[in-house]
């Protein structure tokens, strides 16, 4: 009933339903992560930390946890408790490229552009895809002025999404910065 709740984007009702459902079942992973994905929808980010941080307590080595943590903690704009998250869930799986593209992308926000980019290169070594990952490896190789590397990944983004605004912009502006002013445009 949470679900159905969730997919019509009655969050409030959601909530209480799988509050219902912990009551009734307390180790109810997918309702626990539900509650969590509601909380967040619903703009409760403060009870989403509370929570994150409570199954913390009992599972402090969950990168998923972590990672979860940390996307509420860059929602609210807390960007150093975000890539502390990101970091440490990073460390604990360090095959899992979204972990390291969220950590990247916490890095980019808060000027850290060296980090940003190591971050989101080892992601994507690992997942060529992520078109997110992309996106701010661009960002990032344009805040050093790294034209050519920030086209050529821009690039993909644009071929791979090719209704995003922001790549196109954000392509337009590097082929501007080398010269290419009639590509650019």
């Amino acid at each position: 009933l949470g679900t159905a709740y969730f997919h019509q984007q009655g969050f409030e009702e959601a909530i209480r339903e799988y509050k219902r459902a912990l009551e009734l079942q307390p180790d109810y992973r997918e309702a626990r992560h539900n509650l969590l994905n509601a909380y967040v929808a619903a703009g409760k980010h403060k009870e989403a930390v509370e929570m994150y941080r409570d199954l913390l307590t009992r599972d402090p080595q969950n990168p998923a946890l972590l990672n979860g943590l940390g996307e509420v903690y860059q929602a609210i704009n807390r960007g150093d408790e975000a890539a502390q998250s990101f970091e440490k869930a990073a460390q604990l799986d360090p095959k899992n490229a979204t972990y390291k593209s969220n950590l990247g992308g916490a890095f980019l926000a808060a000027g850290k552009i060296a980090d940003a980019i190591a971050a989101l290169e080892s992601a994507l070594q690992l997942d060529a895809t992520l078109t997110n990952a992309k996106l701010n490896l661009g960002i990032a190789y344009a805040k050093k002025l790294r034209w050519p590397d920030a086209e050529k990944v821009l690039r993909q983004v644009v071929q791979q999404k090719p209704d995003d605004f922001l790549a196109h912009f954000r392509l337009a502006y590097a082929l501007d910065q080398q010269g290419h002013f009639d590509e650019a445009v």
